[in-house]
């Protein structure tokens, strides 16, 4: 599960547990995010999302080619 904030929005420690506690009591334990933060999740040109990089990010593997990725 990804959790992406609002470009005014600063990852505090008190907004990570408070987001850790959401997701553990709305979705279930095995949900709660990991610490990484993205400013966006990538996305290609048509404004899809890149799932093999956002799992490769969240697995720590290499991303790999990232051409067609629009905010980059």
């Amino acid at each position: 599960m990804s959790v992406v904030l609002h470009a005014d929005q600063t990852l505090t420690p008190p907004l990570q547990q408070a987001l850790r506690t959401l997701v553990r009591r709305q979705v279930g334990a095995y949900a709660v995010p990991r610490t990484s933060c993205r400013a966006a999740p990538a996305k290609t040109r048509s404004g899809k999302i890149m799932r093999r990089v956002v799992r490769a990010e969240y697995l720590g593997l290499p991303v790999g080619d990232v051409s067609g990725q629009e905010n980059e």
